[in-house]
């Protein structure tokens, strides 16, 4: 039974017409939090709990991710593919994955040669999905599996590379462009002006006229000519004599373009100023969290309690702990293995009696073990490492 919308998606192996269905896809529709499913897929009681597979949840980028028993979920992400399993494990795996792009859920096996229906909302009866890069549909939602012939591939169109583009002659082209200019220009010519170097005739020289040579440096604006006129642009001063303009004949005169030294340096001072006098921006708040070995990352946002099948027999400081499982090559493990928390911006790692212990390896120090019960504090970098080759290292994002 898979029962999908939005980005919730559980699939569950009920019996048909099975009366939990309608509870199950009333939590689905109300888009509720992974626990509160959580919590109506195991109300009978953990040893009797169905195998499911819940994906939905995390902030961002992260996806949560809680399978049980025989059903299998695989993963596709930018660093490759992985499979999840809750085979072996007596209560289920809980993981948090980073930028993963689609997944595949079954919860039996399915033949090798299928096709998928599209689903974007609803209850059905099927034994796999697909979501996202899995999907061999152009659907927007997920997708169950339903067998069909599959469409063949169209033809690719020869692309004719034989034909060229026209080169046109470009003499032809620049003698055939006029110019047109007004009877005012034609009353009063302007004489050319005299070229510096000696004219290149080139063949065109009559489409464009004389050509004329100029140094770069005449261009150029000099210090000297802005200090002695007192200004970089501007009307040369009155003659001795004249009487001095009014102040609104020089608005009424002023073009626009001229700038002012002393307006130069204004508007310098007033940007320092205003730059002076911004408030600097708050620091970033850092995030801690943990690497697993086995794949996925852990926020430190409450207590983590990790080990092969963790459970939780007391709640520390009213703060409900959060499970992680971890499965190793041997399941060689505790149970109930660790407790991480964040007080404070530091983390602190607790032994909780485990079978094997626990070692922390501070960045540039040898590894110690813990005493068991005792609370230690690590640093950004610590790799904590439960034995059997699971190891969670300890990293902060800004």
């Amino acid at each position: 039974m898979v029962l999908c919308h939005v980005s919730t998606v559980l699939a569950i192996d009920l019996p048909k017409g099975s009366d939990r269905v309608d509870a199950l896809w009333k939590l689905v529709r109300s888009e509720a939090a992974p626990g509160v499913l959580l919590d109506e897929v195991i109300r009978s009681g953990l040893s009797s709990a169905p195998n499911f597979v819940l994906v939905g949840g995390g902030a961002g980028s992260q996806t949560r991710v809680l399978v049980r028993g025989s059903a299998l979920l695989r993963v596709s992400s930018p660093t490759g593919e992985r499979e999840i399993s809750g085979e072996g494990v007596s209560s289920w795996i809980e993981q948090v994955l980073d930028g993963i792009s689609g997944y595949e859920l079954q919860l039996k096996s399915m033949p090798a040669a299928t096709t998928f229906l599209p689903l974007e909302s609803g209850v059905v009866r099927a034994v796999a999905l697909r979501a996202g890069s899995y999907s061999t549909s152009a659907s927007v939602g997920p997708a169950i599996q339903a067998p069909a012939k599959p469409a063949a591939a169209p033809k690719a169109q020869p692309v004719d590379i034989s034909k060229k583009m026209p080169v046109s002659d470009l003499e032809a082209t620049l003698a055939g462009q006029t110019t047109t200019i007004s009877a005012e220009s034609l009353a009063e010519p302007v004489a050319p002006s005299p070229a510096v170097g000696a004219s290149d005739s080139s063949g065109y020289d009559h489409l464009f006229g004389e050509t004329v040579v100029r140094k770069v440096e005449d261009a150029a604006v000099r210090e000297s000519d802005s200090i002695e006129s007192g200004m970089l642009v501007g009307p040369p001063p009155p003659a001795s004599g004249s009487p001095a303009p009014a102040p609104q004949d020089l608005e009424g005169d002023h073009d626009g373009h001229t700038v002012m030294v002393s307006d130069i340096a204004a508007l310098r001072a007033r940007r320092k100023a205003a730059r002076a006098a911004a408030p600097a921006p708050e620091p970033p708040v850092p995030t801690l969290y943990l690497e697993l070995s086995t794949g996925g990352r852990e926020q430190l946002d409450q207590p983590l309690i990790i080990g092969r099948a963790p459970s939780a027999s007391r709640v520390p400081g009213g703060r409900v702990p959060r499970l992680v499982s971890m499965n190793t090559p041997n399941q060689d493990i505790s149970r109930t293995h660790a407790q991480i928390t964040a007080e404070g911006g530091t983390v602190v790692v607790t032994d909780l009696h485990s079978s094997n212990g626990t070692m922390v390896t501070l960045p540039g120090k040898p590894a110690q073990k813990l005493r068991p019960g005792e609370p230690s504090a690590v640093i950004v970098g610590t790799i904590i490492d439960l034995g059997d080759g699971a190891t969670l290292t300890v990293c902060e994002s800004v």
